[in-house]
């Protein structure tokens, strides 16, 4: 047992460590027009993936090695895509190798059936302020993100640390909270609820490429955190609302649309972070953000372990509520800017 959860640290260190940096490769590829529904597409991939869970869980009874399986796979096909992947001209640029960068843009805009001859050097990098001399260090670009980038920085962490932690107790104890609401005969929460959030999450998403650019971030901000509050606690109030035989239908209609607002809050968070800080300071402030995160899910998973089991279904659901409200306010009234459809910052000449 201890040698598989030692397995499972080092399987959540290398899914943290790459989830980050494709996140960070994906989006500097991006032009400024349709960034947000490129970078939302993405999203999709979670609702699908956590569909095929569900149905192997439910085919196998809930084995956990065929489960193990499926994201082996997965890390393969990711590895060998990657391997065949360009690094990004941006980052290229910041670190001072525009030689290098332009072949790249030279290559893929021959792979996208541009002519090859002269292409390279007739591609356009943008107006751009990087010592090309001097690239960034880890220090230096630490001393940046606590000098000038430090009011993006705590917004981007406290943003994070609210989403994460009203998501870890929503993943954690939600299923248990469902169950006593919609299904209190079942052991557990049936697979077809599960699959119902599940569906709500796709659509949420697939509303979310419409939306994204459409409404900026703070609009997402605002469904992410107000919207799916408010579905939360309506979810709560469904007992006291409804009789004892559409109770728990109309819990699962608030449980639905409560799914397809989860999405939002998170692409703007990540959106918001990817698109405010310069190239050569991006992956750090993205690294930083996201580990501070997990520090707050671990946090908070340790604090309501003691707690949640003392609640109701319907005190635990508001006080999902509540924390989402004090996101939403957060993220209202403190954001910094609006980055969606503005072009992403090069290097110091972010905070010149």
């Amino acid at each position: 047992l201890s040698f598989l959860l030692l397995l499972r640290v080092v399987q959540g260190a290398a899914w943290g460590v790459t989830m980050n940096a494709l996140s960070i490769w994906y989006v500097e590829f991006l032009p400024t027009r349709r960034r947000g529904p490129l970078m939302a597409a993405v999203s999709l991939g979670w609702p699908v993936g956590r569909g095929i869970v569900i149905l192997v869980a439910g085919a196998t009874g809930d084995a956990w090695r065929p489960l193990l399986l499926i994201g082996s796979v997965g890390f393969a096909l990711l590895a060998i895509s990657m391997y065949q992947a360009h690094e990004s001209p941006r980052f290229l640029l910041s670190q001072g190798n525009e030689t290098i960068a332009r072949r790249v843009l030279g290559q893929m805009h021959a792979s996208s059936g541009g002519r090859k001859d002269g292409a390279p050097e007739r591609l356009c990098l943008g107006d751009v302020a990087v010592d090309k001399a001097n690239p960034l260090d880890s220090r230096a670009s630490l001393e940046l993100l606590l000098g000038p980038y430090r009011a993006l920085l705590i917004f981007s962490i406290v943003v994070y640390g609210t989403l994460s932690v009203a998501t870890v107790l929503i993943d954690n104890w939600g299923p248990g909270i469902f169950q006593k609401l919609m299904s209190p005969d079942e052991v557990g929460l049936p697979h077809r609820i599960l699959m119902l959030f599940n569906v709500g999450d796709l659509c949420g998403i697939i509303l979310s490429i419409v939306l994204a650019d459409r409404i900026g971030r703070r609009g997402s901000f605002v469904i992410g955190f107000f919207v799916e509050g408010a579905f939360l606690f309506m979810m709560s109030c469904s007992r006291s609302w409804f009789g004892p035989d559409q109770a728990a239908h109309v819990a699962m209609a608030f449980g639905f649309s409560f799914s397809a607002c989860r999405c939002f809050g998170w692409e703007a968070a990540s959106f918001w972070t990817l698109e405010a800080f310069g190239t050569d300071v991006r992956g750090m402030a993205f690294g930083l953000s996201t580990a501070i995160m997990r520090l707050f899910s671990v946090v908070s998973l340790e604090v309501s372990g003691g707690l949640i089991h003392d609640l109701t279904p319907e005190a635990c659901l508001r006080t999902f509520a509540g924390i989402l409200a004090i996101g939403g306010a957060v993220s209202l009234f403190l954001m910094p800017m609006e980055t969606a459809n503005a072009p992403m910052s090069e290097g110091r000449a972010a905070v010149a």
